[in-house]
């Protein structure tokens, strides 16, 4: 996974579109970024993160700005979650 992504980069990989983000309506907080962050990794990876770190911060800024909430947020999601787990099936 890239480390450093220029912002238009992070406009063509990692905008959140307006289905996407209807499945994201009923979430809240940290459920409501890990599933984002694990389904735009999931379309520009091809697989599922399996370390928390595999994520660059910047993807995780732009994808919580999106979203109104803080980036600190994903450091409560716990990828081994029943959440993520639910999630990536």
């Amino acid at each position: 996974m890239k480390h450093d992504w220029k912002r238009e980069e992070l406009e063509q990989q990692w905008t959140l579109f307006s289905e996407e983000q209807k499945l994201l309506k009923h979430k809240t907080g940290p459920t409501r970024l890990g599933f984002a962050v694990l389904m735009k990794y999931f379309q520009v990876e091809g697989r599922f993160p399996e370390n928390p770190k595999e994520v660059p911060q910047g993807v995780i800024d732009f994808i919580a700005n999106q979203l109104g909430i803080s980036g600190q947020a994903w450091l409560d999601y716990s990828l081994e979650g029943r959440p993520a787990k639910y999630q990536r099936s």
